[in-house]
This record gives C-alpha cells, sequence and structure tokens, in this order.
C-alpha cells in the first residue's frame, strides 16, 4: 500500500530516486565545470581586452562562485539524506497506548495493525502490539521503532475493513531527550483513511486516542 506521505504530499513514488551512477555522473559533471568554467571565462575575458590585475581579479572572483555553488549544493544534498537517529546503538523505540472510544472495548482493536510511516521510510514501518498485559486493562499497548531523524511522523492505525486512523506525532527530529520519555497527553486523531482514499479530517469526538512515549539506552 501506497504510503500516506505519498498520497497526501505528493511526496513519495512519485518523485525520482537517485541511484550511485547518478551521483557519480553528478561529479564528474561538477568536476568538469569547475575546470572547464574558469578557463573558458578567462579566455573570454583576455578575447575582451582585459589583462593584468583585472584578469586575476575575474580569476578569484569565478573560484569563489564556483566555491560557492558547490558548498550550496553539498549542503542541500547533505539535509535531503536520511540521518539515523542513534548512530552508535539500537533504534529508540516509541511506546504508546490505544484507547477505544466509550462504549467500546479493546476487543475492538484485535485486529488493527500500526505503523509508523515518514518521508524519509521508504516503506511505513511495522508497529507492534506487546503480548503481557498493560496495567490499565481499558488500553492496548505496544511500540514502533524510529530510526531515521525527522519531525514528520506519523502513527497510523489500520483497520481492516473500516476508516484507518492517523495521528501526526508531535515530536521533534530528535525525541532522544529526558522529557520524551514521560507520556504525552492523549491525542485524537489527525486524519482518517479508508482504503486508497486520501486522508481527511476526522468527524466526531468519540474516537480512538493514543498517548506515547519514548524508550531508549542512554548514550
Amino acid at each position: 500500500m501506497a504510503s500516506l506521505w505519498a498520497q497526501h504530499w505528493q511526496l513519495r513514488f512519485t518523485s525520482p530516486r537517485l541511484k550511485a551512477g547518478d551521483y557519480f555522473a553528478a561529479a564528474i559533471a561538477l568536476i568538469v565545470t569547475c575546470i572547464v568554467a574558469p578557463g573558458v571565462i578567462l579566455l573570454t575575458l583576455y578575447w575582451r581586452g582585459t589583462r593584468g590585475l583585472w584578469l586575476f581579479v575575474g580569476l578569484i572572483t569565478v573560484c569563489i562562485s564556483l566555491g560557492i555553488i558547490a558548498v550550496s549544493g553539498f549542503g542541500i544534498w547533505y539535509a535531503g539524506q536520511p540521518h539515523v537517529l542513534n548512530i552508535n546503538g539500537p533504534p529508540p523505540q516509541l511506546e504508546f497506548e490505544v484507547k477505544p472510544p466509550s462504549g467500546q472495548s479493546v476487543e475492538s482493536l484485535a485486529d488493527v495493525q500500526p505503523e509508523l510511516d515518514t518521508p524519509r521510510n521508504r516503506m511505513p514501518m511495522p508497529g507492534y502490539w506487546h503480548t503481557d498485559a498493560p496495567k490499565d486493562a481499558t488500553v492496548r499497548a505496544g511500540y514502533v521503532e524510529l530510526y531515521f531523524r525527522t519531525s514528520q511522523r506519523l502513527l497510523v492505525l489500520r483497520f481492516p475493513g473500516d476508516s484507518d486512523r492517523i495521528f501526526r506525532l508531535k515530536l521533534p527530529a530528535n525525541p532522544m531527550r529526558a522529557k520524551y520519555r514521560a507520556w504525552s497527553d492523549w491525542q485524537n486523531p489527525d486524519f482518517v483513511a479508508k482504503g486508497g482514499e486520501q486522508p481527511s479530517r476526522p468527524f466526531g469526538g468519540n474516537e480512538y486516542q493514543i498517548r506515547y512515549k519514548m524508550d531508549y539506552q542512554d548514550r
């Protein structure tokens, strides 16, 4: 099933992904540009009668401009790469609890599949339900692993034959801080979606709710 980020923001699967050969070709093109461009510009200045100090100033200006372009391009490329959240240890886990609406029991969550969706993951990350009984029998508890730094995370509860509930997690790109080890407030879904339909805002106040906290090893 296509990612909700692709459905809602058209960020995934519709945009081409660069392969290793593409990066190599881009690097060769950049090297050739850095070598050829200054020579072409200097020849042009020389042909137009520029000599001496002004020709040297032109060379310095061209080199500085190319350097700025190269640094900017590298910064844009680096910002677009998926950055691992915990490089030197296991991925942190997001612990969550789901509370059914008033009048429904936890059994209504028996066939529900939780998953995490982000623009960094190629496919949604599956979540898992805890098999041991929670302290509060009115909720169902589970967890999902967080691999990448991103502030755009969706926790999705997939209901077979019914509308999925989509929760926008209120976490920063790096939630490995002490304050996020405490339970969040209970949160209503931000979107609902059925089948391959576009997500829409939920209507009605009696909904499934979640709360969550971080669980990770100290560095």
